[in-house]
């Protein structure tokens, strides 16, 4: 009944011409959402954002409903690619909280096995020239770690054009142009050593970026910079196997048998 008051009580302020503050819009969208009306919940939010474009809660509120839509037409006995398409892309456009959107991100590229339908979804959201540099790199790195190396590098490759400051995205770049396909490595590696730069630029000292970096240069076999590198990521990774046998082969190419030694041991344990 409150929700019903409040509800009524809005549209004679619209009635009457007058000119509705953040917070009506506030209440106006909990009475809406307490109704249960989906469809006036979403026009009084695209209103309040009309009335004040970057207001955070309204805008996470109305990229909530689209994500609310997008599940419910998922589930429905016909579904539309098109449409889940532009439902996830709109709450993309309005929505701050990443996690959210790298969860969906990573639900849809799993379940596509299961579900045609949601691989033409990620078809469909890749091919629009609407979409944010943050799924890309959401569906880019989830690809690279599932081993689609080539979906990965399209995708991250596309990230770091739409947006050139992702630092995550120039490394997470680099390590699938590392681990692509064996023909031209040399080029490949240098291609992927200007990537991983991009993102140490931006970041200097990050562990994983310089993990990257030093084993790119292994791959180059540039022996020294490489244990530079790797030297400095293992204090923040010494749990890491990978960076210990990388460490392992440069001091052995080094001729520093002792010191391959002891990262040889730490890599089997």
């Amino acid at each position: 009944e409150d929700a019903r008051t409040v509800r009524m009580h809005m549209q004679d302020h619209q009635r009457n011409n007058r000119q509705l503050k953040s917070q009506d819009y506030q209440w106006w969208a909990a009475a809406e959402e307490a109704l249960g009306d989906v469809q006036r919940l979403k026009s009084v939010l695209q209103a309040w954002i009309e009335h004040e474009p970057e207001n955070l809660q309204a805008r996470q509120a109305l990229a909530n409903v689209y994500l609310q839509q997008f599940n419910k037409l998922l589930d429905s006995p016909r579904p539309n690619a098109k449409v889940l398409a532009d439902l996830l892309l709109e709450a993309a456009d309005l929505s701050s909280d990443l996690s959210v959107l790298h969860k969906l991100a990573k639900d849809l590229y799993h379940r596509q096995r299961q579900l045609p339908i949601v691989k033409k979804v990620i078809e469909q959201i890749v091919q629009s020239p609407r979409v944010p540099a943050s799924i890309c790199e959401s569906l880019g790195t989830i690809a690279a770690a599932a081993g689609d190396v080539a979906f990965a590098k399209t995708l991250l490759e596309r990230t770091v054009a739409l947006d050139a400051g992702r630092a995550t995205a120039w490394n997470n770049y680099a390590w699938v142009l590392s681990h692509g396909a064996n023909k031209d490595l040399d080029n490949n590696l240098n291609h992927a050593l200007d990537a991983v730069n991009r993102a140490l630029d931006k970041s200097p000292d990050e562990y994983r970026f310089r993990e990257t970096r030093g084993q790119i240069l292994v791959g180059l076999e540039r022996w020294r910079e490489a244990v530079a590198d790797l030297e400095f990521a293992v204090n923040g990774m010494p749990e890491n196997k990978e960076i210990h046998q990388s460490l392992a082969s440069a001091y052995a190419a080094l001729g520093e048998d002792d010191l391959a030694l002891v990262h040889r041991n730490q890599g089997e344990q």
